[in-house]
């Protein structure tokens, strides 16, 4: 049976040596916060405790990151499988070199504004580009529709998908 989200917390910070003062300080928390939740208030702030773990014990630190809804592939800490052996590219640049480039280019652009790991944003990345493409729309005016302060797609109020 799985250990909860909590045990693997308490466990953490043994394996750590850690109080909840450190704690706290680790995961940008305050001192009362970690002790009125007795470690972490949630998921979402262990992913600076699973980078600690994972030097000094990298099983303990999936299987925290398992607990939190998340892996350590998608917190960055290890590369993907597929990335971790890439074939080689016998493409020349212009015949699909210079495009892998570019997706790369933009997935990092959208990760980093996201300040989240590429492998995270990747679909909704995939998904907007897709769209995008199905609809004809210009990259250049969407992007300058959506870098629009008070525009309906910069705003956070859903605009109506059209088709």
């Amino acid at each position: 049976m799985p250990r909860s989200f909590e045990a693997l917390v308490q466990e953490a910070c043994r394996e750590l040596h850690l109080g909840y003062r450190a704690l706290g300080q680790l995961c940008g928390l305050g001192l009362r916060t970690v002790q009125r939740h007795h470690g972490l208030p949630g998921p979402m702030y262990a992913a600076p405790l699973i980078r600690s773990l994972h030097a000094v014990n990298p099983a303990m630190a999936r299987e925290l990151a398992t607990a939190s809804f998340t892996s350590l592939e998608l917190l960055g800490i290890e590369a993907p499988a597929a990335a971790a052996t890439p074939a080689p590219s016998t493409a020349a640049p212009g015949e699909g070199g210079t495009l892998r480039l570019h997706a790369e280019s933009v997935l990092l652009a959208a990760a980093d504004a996201m300040q989240l790991p590429p492998g995270a944003v990747r679909p909704a990345v995939a998904a907007a580009l897709g769209r995008a493409a199905e609809l004809g729309a210009d990259p250049k005016a969407l992007a300058g529709q959506l870098s629009r302060p008070g525009s309906r797609a910069a705003g956070g109020a859903r605009a109506k998908r059209a088709g």
